[in-house]
């Protein structure tokens, strides 16, 4: 019996108490609220023991939150609802011109690591991964283009 690999999901992104400005420095502040799943495909429960969240843009950590424990039944699937907080430290041309064409592109990443088991005998580590990118669209404050890998 071979045990898979768990698949994680980003089902659906809004966003809420979106802040920007391009003056006197760009910035952006938002709270993102994603509903994600964990989707088990094997004869046995998967245990995960706590996994990390985060949203980046142009390769900078804008916000990042940790996800409780849990675990995925058999053959089923677990869902979640996760809120990062986002906010921009750092200025940069590029986010000006990104808050003045009022679209910013975001990347998340989110990782569970935990235990496949199966009637006590099969116990196998295993890593869920997602990659989604997105655009955040400032006057809207909407997710469009939502691609998960």
């Amino acid at each position: 019996m071979r045990v898979k690999r768990p698949n994680v999901e980003l089902k659906s992104v809004t966003v809420k108490n979106l802040r920007y400005s391009n003056a006197p420095s760009p910035s952006f502040n938002a709270t993102m609220v994603a509903k994600m799943t964990i989707k088990n495909m094997n004869f046995g429960y998967f245990k995960f023991e706590g996994g990390v969240a985060n949203v980046q843009y142009r390769g900078m950590i804008v916000g990042k939150n940790r996800i409780g424990h849990g675990f995925a039944n058999v053959m089923g699937t677990k869902e979640m609802i996760v809120t990062v907080d986002l906010r921009s430290d750092k200025a940069s041309d590029s986010l000006s011109n990104d808050i003045n064409s009022g679209i910013l592109e975001l990347s998340s990443y989110a990782k569970f690591s935990g235990r496949v088991s199966s009637m006590k005998i099969i116990n196998s580590m295993k890593t869920a991964e997602m990659n989604c990118t997105m655009s955040l669209g400032l006057a809207s404050s909407t997710i469009k283009d939502l691609i998960c890998k």
